[in-house]
């Protein structure tokens, strides 16, 4: 026979499953509902057996209540790739990309000249599919308008305009 879990103190008194229905996250869920059935009294192989997890997981979720409370059970993050620039470097990126463009004489920056300002400027080596997404990210797009020529002469277009014979 199994020997009971050693449960902390108020597990008991603790509302598992109403912390269950209204958590955001479907794992942080999971593991509400885990210690739910721990405290309807379940064993932990029976609660690994009904959420489809392992034995492991449930002593581990009981053993972060110990630790935390419910709090330790939401998730801390750490999945997938981390972001290359954090909130104030994407800020400084975007003022930088438009101050690259306002320095330009003339035509439009481009890829390459938006990934060199981020190798020297904030020590940043990407794909271009990865800068395009920051750009994106900071609301500003690699498609641009038309621009002018330095050269350009606005008088001399109007004086064409009206002189021409349409």
């Amino acid at each position: 026979m199994p020997k009971t879990p050693d449960f902390p103190e108020n597990f008991h008194d603790a509302k598992f499953s109403t912390a269950a229905r209204h958590a955001s996250d479907n794992r942080e869920c999971i593991r509400l509902l885990g210690l739910s059935f721990l405290q309807k009294g379940f064993s932990e192989c029976q609660v690994a057996t009904l959420l489809d997890v392992h034995t492991q997981s449930v002593f581990n979720w009981l053993r972060s209540y110990k630790e935390g409370g419910i709090d330790a059970l939401k998730d801390k993050g750490g999945r997938g790739r981390k972001n290359k620039m954090n909130e104030e470097d994407e800020v400084e990126f975007k003022k930088a990309v438009l101050n690259l463009q306002d320095q330009k004489d003339g035509g439009r920056i481009t890829g390459r000249d938006v990934k060199a300002m981020m190798k020297n400027d904030f020590d940043i080596e990407c794909a271009n599919s990865t800068m395009y997404k920051i750009m994106h990210k900071v609301g500003l797009s690699w498609i641009s308008g038309r621009t002018c020529h330095p050269k350009q002469d606005l008088e001399a277009q109007e004086t064409f305009k009206k002189t021409s014979k349409t």
